[in-house]
């Protein structure tokens, strides 16, 4: 059960005004990155976001992205299709059990004004996972999402899809011909390089665009603060027990996303 205290320390890693400068630089800085990628398709450019493993804090990082955008006055959808462990209802507040992504593909909602909602902020807007489907893959290599990508290209400033870690699921490259490029979020002491390299060239094989590499979480002694504000994001938003989003993790008692139901 989601308790008020949970709820506040979400939002507290949630991009503001009254953020410090510092971190508020490290996102918008990302964001500029993002905004001079090349994208030679119709419509908006649509990035996708993934990592190695769980518990890299990948929903985190997109969601501050976002925010970021949102914050330069950019119409932005963020896309939840990491459906088999969302995280995205929680960072903003809105019912897991809503209509959402799998409802779309499904054909069970076909008015996609019912599944997005507005992320309490002016100009963000986000498409839960919404009910979790038995074939997650298979919806999202349906013709209906690329419909639908295709139609939101020509209605919002940027599209983020939050997808399954790339290292346990291959979600995210199934429709790697749409994605402007990928961010791959890794975590320090979590994700083993070699895998990582692996990854990429795999990726490179496929042709999809690798427009970036976030480690997260790495140890605040190193200094500077980048370091310090990945590892305190990045230890609050997470994974539990990855294809799970109702079990709780007993091992990890400083993650408090864990915690919810």
């Amino acid at each position: 059960m989601r308790t008020k205290h949970n709820i506040d320390i979400f939002q507290q890693r949630l991009l503001t005004d009254t953020t410090p400068f510092a971190i508020r630089e490290a996102f918008n800085h990302l964001r500029t990155n993002l905004m001079y990628t090349r994208h030679d398709k119709e419509g908006c450019p649509i990035f996708a976001v993934t990592s190695v493993v769980a518990s890299a804090g990948k929903s985190t990082v997109l969601s501050n992205i976002a925010v970021s955008y949102a914050m330069a006055s950019k119409k932005v959808l963020l896309i939840d299709a990491d459906m088999r462990a969302p995280m995205q209802y929680r960072i903003f507040e809105t019912k897991k059990k809503g209509k959402g992504l799998s409802d779309l593909l499904s054909g069970l909602v076909t008015d996609d004004s019912e599944a997005i909602v507005n992320a309490h902020m002016d100009g963000l807007y986000l498409l839960p996972a919404g009910i979790k489907p038995p074939d997650p893959s298979e919806l999202i290599m349906s013709n209906r999402f690329e419909t639908f990508l295709k139609k939101w290209s020509t209605e919002y400033d940027v599209i983020f899809i939050d997808f399954p870690p790339i290292g346990i699921v291959t979600d995210a490259l199934t429709i790697h011909d749409l994605i402007t490029g990928y961010i791959l979020v890794t975590r320090s002491g979590k994700s083993d390089a070699r895998s990582v390299r692996s990854l990429i060239e795999d990726m490179r094989q496929l042709n999809a665009n690798i427009v970036g590499v976030v480690l997260n979480d790495i140890d605040a002694k190193a200094g500077g603060y980048t370091s310090h504000y990945y590892g305190r994001y990045g230890r609050y938003y997470g994974y539990g027990r990855y294809g799970d989003d109702n079990s709780n993790n007993s091992n990890n008692s400083n993650n408090p996303s864990q915690k919810d139901g």
